[in-house]
């Protein structure tokens, strides 16, 4: 489990591929259990969170190819939706806020394998809210950037690194113990844009992975 133990420590560029796999189930039986090539990319998701990148400290060699079962589920994430214009947020310079007294802890060991741990909530850009422990890790890639442009609660928070594209599935919680990159308002509180237009998501396709506990595989 030496990929999955949190740290605040960012990976280089171009990212290793332990940053890589760092994004996969962590029950090797699962669908997602391994991060994979296919067709000129690697790819990897833990349900919550989905990755690829065209760029890395590997080689196609590295992986195996993505089974049909993959494909369904990474593929049905809302890729086409990635958002277009200059409204992102780059996470360095929320560092200090995101790792300020939180483990980064993603999973717990149970009898029933790993699961995913309870965590602190954030709202990002004053619409989607996501686990901690999620931004925590995806803040480790290389000069990432999070979407801070308009968008809705439930649709998923995209973000891009040197080499590469992901994006976190929205969380249903209405709790929210802090928000980052808050955007400035009018004074009726309406949104202030910098530019750029509102990403269009198809979310019945997300998140990839059922959150119940049929999802968990027994290790």
């Amino acid at each position: 489990m030496r990929d999955f133990e949190p740290s605040k420590k960012a990976w280089g560029t171009p990212l290793p591929l332990e940053g890589l796999r760092s994004f996969r189930h962590p029950n090797p039986g699962h669908v997602f259990g391994a991060a994979v090539w296919h067709e000129g990319e690697a790819l990897a998701s833990n349900g919550f969170v989905a990755l690829r990148a065209t760029t890395g400290w590997w080689g196609p060699e590295d992986f195996g190819q993505a089974s049909d079962a993959f494909q369904e589920r990474f593929f049905g994430i809302p890729w086409g939706g990635m958002p277009a214009g200059n409204e992102w947020s780059n996470l360095d310079d929320v560092r200090g806020t995101l790792y300020r007294g939180h483990p980064g802890v993603m999973y717990d060991k149970g009898r029933d394998g790993w699961r995913f741990a309870d965590c602190a909530k954030v709202r990002v850009g004053g619409a989607v809210v996501v686990p901690l422990s999620v931004l925590q890790w995806v803040a480790r890639l290389p000069r990432c950037e999070v979407w801070t442009g308009l968008g809705d609660g439930d649709q998923p928070l995209a973000f891009r690194f040197s080499g590469g594209v992901g994006m976190i599935a929205p969380d249903a919680s209405a709790l929210v113990d802090f928000a980052i990159f808050e955007p400035r308002r009018h004074d009726d509180g309406s949104r202030i844009a910098r530019s750029g237009p509102r990403p269009g998501f198809s979310l019945p396709g997300w998140p990839p992975v059922d959150k119940t506990d049929d999802s968990i595989i027994e290790p």
